[in-house]
């Protein structure tokens, strides 16, 4: 987790010294919150605004059903079958995470966090699949990793891609939009399918490119007002598949930015 906290400007981890033991170290439940004064220390001290607790934490690595497969393996020899038998192996982490905010005296976050993973081999000898299994340490430490590193992923804004398509032309103005767009003047690139293309054309089906061009080019400037309106316009146009299709991908990122300003009141 601090790996994946540390690729984002947002934050800067700082590490408490000394570890505080919970009351009942076998429990997975949360217990008793910290004083506000021991907050407001540890906060001081690291000069942090937010301090993350990890109130308990659980590995388990299970083999599926050994025993069945052994069985199932010899009645086969036996009765002179050939059988590939699997076996799984499943790990399992369960992380409780508390963060207290000192200035407003709030606990912003208070939930169970889980992880879990299997692994499958097969032989025709039950004990081969076993010994080719993933070893107990390597599948708990693995485990373990992705909570963390999942746990991070859910608190912190990350950058990932996404496929559009573009219409193009050979020598109309959609073609020179495609250009410029291509050059990253999407500005330039949005006058010319709107102006020209869009303004200019009596074909419905031109009409309808270049309106789901300039849907494509509000996306990118991150108006995501316009580029509903303009895919909409695209698919009442021509009525093609993939307008629609991409109108529920932009209604789609409109609802996460909505719940985003929820989140963080901007």
């Amino acid at each position: 987790m601090n790996q994946l906290l540390q690729t984002s400007d947002r934050f800067k981890i700082r590490y408490c010294e000394g570890v505080m033991n919970a009351s009942d170290p076998q429990s997975l439940q949360f217990g008793e919150m910290l004083s506000w004064e021991i907050v407001d220390s540890l906060c001081k001290s690291t000069g942090s605004e937010a301090l993350l607790v990890l109130e308990f934490f659980d590995t388990d690595f299970s083999i599926i059903n050994p025993g069945a497969s052994a069985v199932s393996a010899v009645g086969a020899v036996l009765n002179g079958n050939t059988q590939s038998i699997e076996v799984s192996g499943t790990a399992k982490t369960i992380a409780g995470f508390r963060v207290y905010i000192p200035a407003t005296k709030t606990v912003v976050y208070e939930d169970r966090f889980s992880w879990s993973k299997t692994w499958r081999q097969s032989s025709t000898n039950p004990i081969e699949a076993l010994n080719k299994l993933v070893k107990p340490n390597q599948a708990l430490m693995e485990t373990s990793y992705n909570t963390g590193y999942e746990f991070g992923r859910s608190i912190i804004p990350l950058y990932y891609w996404e496929n559009r398509s573009m219409y193009k032309g050979k020598k109309d103005l959609i073609a020179k939009g495609q250009r410029q767009a291509l050059a990253k003047d999407w500005e330039a690139a949005i006058l010319t399918w709107k102006e020209a293309s869009y303004d200019n054309e009596f074909k419905p089906k031109t009409k309808a490119r270049a309106a789901f061009n300039l849907a494509l080019g509000y996306e990118v400037l991150g108006d995501l007002v316009q580029a509903q309106k303009w895919i909409q316009t695209s698919y009442v146009e021509d009525g093609k598949e993939e307008a629609l299709t991409y109108s529920n991908i932009l209604d789609k990122r409109i609802r996460e930015q909505e719940r985003l300003k929820e989140q963080t009141g901007k």
